[in-house]
């Protein structure tokens, strides 16, 4: 036998790898969990975590998800306080409580080896240590449905009945953290089906009716969607070519590596998108999908009768909401399809220790490490991948502005808010439609005659200027004073122009 097949680690030697990885990744995601201002979507979860639980209820009916999360976060910032850190921080002792469940869900699909490799690259992943350091129902998701996961297969392995109600429940509540969760039901449905001769008739009648119990525990929360007058994201991201490699190259080395997200965005339907990806994207696209793929040629080695389930993790969480994006206006995002995140990986690992040869298997592993602490290096230092900067825009002009002085903000509003407070005199108008040009000729010809200053502070122009109009329309009624720029946001110091521009009722 090659020496590379060697039997894999002694019981004690996995507890003591999987204390460090605990450690070391709960290490990771609390680490400067202040550095980088709230965005938007982390501005909305705290204002609705202030509010009181049949409000929480009320207003998640009308928005894209479900409110465990929001009464989770509510209670928790009762406890301590709604700052950015303590919000963020119970994300990070989630994605920490990941790591041991996934490695639980691993170990009983892997061999003892497999598994620690896989929940070593949980541990170390820029993109689970991006998520559990935003205050977003991501890492309760992931948690809830891995957790679900985890006492299935306990239970399908003739495990103490107790495990079909925690597997019910934990499903349950992964469905109203995030309504994608609910596509694990047809991953457990195929996998029932393929272990039914080794259940018995109980066990699998059992089985069934509490999956049927789960899916019905989530009807009502679906009506509610189906019927309800819906929160809409004010940018529609519809599949393109590019959507499903990005969502795993995202898996791989997250948000700070290669092109970061704004850049993204503005070269997105440029002819030359290719020219500006760099050489982190081929190299990451080489290692991981190379480990990717011979995890997948080697499945049946490695997974075994589990093979299908494994499989099922991935396809499922990402063709489903690929179909829904396709027959609606409901976003696609590389996030919605985060449940095949952990399997993703599993199949990465396998490809690791797949090759024969000793030094394939270090290379490979070596390059995929380098990968994931460059991204990790960028994550916590480099300020191109950082969120938009909405807490130093805030301080910016609040420390220059003058009683009377007018903010108008775009693109990152909820956030600048977060920050400012009730008190400020801020604006907003809508440059994301053309129908609203009028509109917003009128309110900025008001403002000329009533706002000494004028103080532009735009951001993710992408979503809330995508026709590009909105520097030039101000600059109708207002003149640039002087220019300033932060990570992701412009802020513009501007005074009204004299006379009639002739086009405010145009």
């Amino acid at each position: 036998m090659d020496e590379c097949l060697r039997p894999g680690p002694s019981r004690w030697v996995e507890i003591a790898v999987l204390g460090f990885l605990c450690l070391a990744g709960l290490g990771l995601r609390i680490h400067a969990l202040d550095r980088q201002s709230i965005w938007i979507d982390e501005a909305y979860s705290l204002d609705l975590a202030g509010k009181g639980l049949t409000t929480i209820v009320a207003e998640t009916a009308r928005d894209n998800h479900p409110p465990l999360y929001y009464l989770l976060l509510a209670a928790w910032t009762r406890v301590g306080s709604m700052s950015e850190t303590w919000a963020r921080l119970l994300s990070a002792v989630l994605g920490a409580a990941l790591i041991v469940v996934f490695h639980s869900v691993a170990r009983q699909i892997l061999d003892r080896g497999t598994a620690l490799v896989a929940t070593a690259i949980l541990a170390f992943s820029p993109f689970a240590v991006w998520h559990s350091q935003d205050a977003r129902m991501y890492p309760l998701m992931l948690l809830a449905t891995y957790l679900a996961l985890s006492s299935f297969l306990v239970y399908v392995r003739g495990g103490p009945w107790w495990s079909l109600g925690v597997w019910v429940t934990s499903l349950i509540a992964a469905f109203y953290t995030h309504l994608y969760a609910l596509f694990m039901v047809p991953v457990l449905l195929v996998h029932l089906v393929s272990v039914r001769r080794d259940l018995g008739p109980r066990r699998m009648s059992l089985a069934l009716v509490g999956l049927g119990t789960a899916v019905l525990a989530c009807l009502p929360w679906i009506w509610i969607v189906l019927t309800g007058a819906r929160h809409e994201a004010g940018f529609y991201k519809p599949i393109g070519l590019l959507s499903i490699p990005y969502a795993f190259y995202a898996f791989s080395v997250g948000y700070s590596l290669g092109p970061s997200i704004a850049q993204l965005h503005n070269t997105w339907q440029r002819p030359d998108l290719l020219a500006h990806l760099g050489s982190a994207v081929p190299l990451a696209a080489v290692l991981f999908g190379g480990a990717f793929t011979l995890g997948m040629a080697s499945a049946r080695r490695h997974f075994g009768r589990y093979t299908a389930l494994a499989i099922g993790l991935v396809a499922f969480p990402v063709a489903l909401p690929v179909l829904v994006t396709s027959l609606s206006r409901v976003d696609f995002n590389a996030r919605y399809a985060i449940t095949a995140f952990p399997a993703f990986l599993m199949f990465v690992s396998a490809g690791i220790v797949t090759p024969a040869c000793r030094v394939l298997r270090v290379a490979l592993a070596g390059g995929i490490a380098a990968l994931l602490i460059g991204s990790l290096a960028n994550h916590y230092g480099n300020e191109a991948y950082a969120k938009e900067d909405a807490r130093s825009a805030e301080r910016f002009v609040e420390r220059r502005r003058a009683p009377g002085d007018c903010v108008l903000v775009i693109g990152i509003d909820p956030a600048y808010r977060y920050y400012a407070g009730g008190a400020r005199r801020m604006e907003w108008l809508d440059f994301g439609a053309r129908s609203s040009a009028l509109d917003n000729r009128q309110a900025l010809d008001r403002w000329r005659s009533s706002c000494p200053r004028l103080w532009f502070v735009s951001g993710r122009e992408w979503e809330a200027d995508p026709l590009g109009v909105a520097r030039t329309e101000i600059e109708r009624y207002f003149q640039t004073v002087s220019e300033s720029v932060l990570p992701g946001v412009r802020i513009l110091e501007m005074k009204p122009r004299e006379g009639d521009t002739g086009n405010a009722g145009s």
